[in-house]
């Protein structure tokens, strides 16, 4: 007769999709009594929990974490553009996703654009859930909390603006991505959802200033400032010295005696296409650092002045 198995790998791929609040709860528990059953029926047993929700992994951090056999064993990795990277235990979902916001709204993370709605109106549930009782669709028609608005066309367009409806929509049209190929994300463009980005966070600032200066991480953002505009000057750099090489080929095929006058035309308008692409290369990498210089520069007086520059669109 086989012996039963000492040890046990359990592998769950995105284990909770979009559902109620209750539900969520009983699939919750019903996970941590099979890990817990799981862990006392074998000798070893490891768990790999995959997910692109940060509720949900926050969930099984906390279901894994109040395990005693998991408590000091668990490992959180997070799949970014640089690869896989080990994430702090101790992590504030709340705080994080502010700060993708905030960095949305600054330009640094275009990749987050197709998930950034449902980011904002996450943001907007939990602070107008915890600090007022209210749904995200009922902050901004509050007239007690619009009241903190000292700026009556500042109160006034919030009252009437209606971010509600992009953040309701891009929320729910990321949902359908993931079971669709259409991109319903391309129902609002980059600079719509950029800009409710910024919208939002001055809302929020106008509400409770030191709560949002406290969530942002200006030293974060100034460091990845920073490393933004070293790594897109050294690619600079190598487009400047593959322009100049352009521009020597263009020269040597002029006076080039290889070539009749036919050939030569040809391989000049060749690369002469190359040279204008290298260009323009060069610009939009140029317009990206500065940027990045003015957006570092910005940071050294705090949060308060970008936010107050998005909200002087408003006047």
């Amino acid at each position: 007769k086989d012996k039963e198995p000492e040890s046990l790998l359990v592998v769950i791929d995105d284990p909770i999709s979009s559902t109620d609040y209750s539900n969520k709860v009983g699939l919750y528990t019903f996970f941590r009594n099979k890990v817990e059953t799981l862990a006392n029926a074998y000798s070893e047993t490891q768990f790999i929990i995959c997910t692109h929700d940060e509720e949900v992994y926050y969930h099984f951090f906390t279901i894994f974490n109040d395990l005693k056999c998991y408590k000091k064993n668990t490992l959180c990795l997070e799949l970014t553009y640089e690869g896989l990277i080990e994430r702090e235990k101790e992590y504030n979902f709340y705080r994080q996703q502010i700060n993708s916001i905030y960095k949305y709204a600054l330009g640094l993370e275009p990749k987050l654009s197709l998930y950034i709605g449902n980011t904002m109106r996450r943001v907007l549930e939990a602070y107008s859930t915890f600090n007022y009782s209210l749904g995200p669709s009922e902050i901004a028609t509050d007239q007690e909390i619009l009241s903190k608005i000292q700026d009556e066309t500042e109160r006034e367009f919030f009252k009437a603006y209606m971010y509600r409806l992009i953040l309701n929509s891009d929320s729910h049209a990321s949902d359908r991505v993931r079971r669709s190929s259409s991109n319903f994300s391309e129902m609002f463009s980059v600079e719509e959802k950029t800009r409710t980005a910024q919208l939002l966070l001055g809302f929020l600032y106008r509400l409770d200033p030191v709560h949002i200066e406290k969530m942002i991480d200006l030293k974060q953002l100034t460091d990845e400032y920073e490393k933004k505009i070293n790594k897109w000057s050294g690619h600079k750099k190598k487009c400047e010295e593959r322009l100049n090489e352009q521009k020597n080929n263009i020269e040597g095929i002029k006076n080039s005696k290889q070539f009749t006058d036919d050939e030569k035309a040809q391989k000049i308008l060749e690369r002469t296409d190359e040279y204008n692409m290298k260009q323009h290369e060069i610009e939009c990498l140029s317009d990206r650092i500065e940027a990045c210089k003015t957006g570092k520069e910005m940071l050294k007086d705090g949060l308060g002045p970008s936010i107050e520059f998005w909200l002087k669109s408003i006047k």
